[in-house]
C-alpha cells in the first residue's frame, strides 16, 4: 500500500475527529451537532487543500 493513501486517510479521519471535538464543546449533545460537524469538517478540508496547492506551487518554484 501507497504511503500518500495512509496519510490521506489519517487527515480525513484526524480532521473528522477535531470537528467532532470542537463541536461538542461548541453545542454540545443537539440536533445541530451533526451539522456544526459536518461545516467544520469541510472548512477544515478545505483549508488542508488550500496549504497542499500552497506547498506544490512553492515545491514547483523552488
Amino acid at each position: 500500500m501507497s504511503p500518500g493513501i495512509v496519510f490521506l486517510g489519517s487527515a480525513f479521519y484526524l480532521t473528522l475527529a477535531v470537528a467532532l471535538v470542537i463541536s461538542l464543546l461548541d453545542v454540545g449533545l443537539t440536533n445541530a451537532l451533526t451539522v456544526q460537524t459536518l461545516r467544520r469538517w469541510g472548512k477544515f478540508l478545505l483549508g488542508l487543500a488550500i496549504l497542499a496547492m500552497v506547498v506544490q506551487i512553492l515545491t514547483l518554484l523552488s
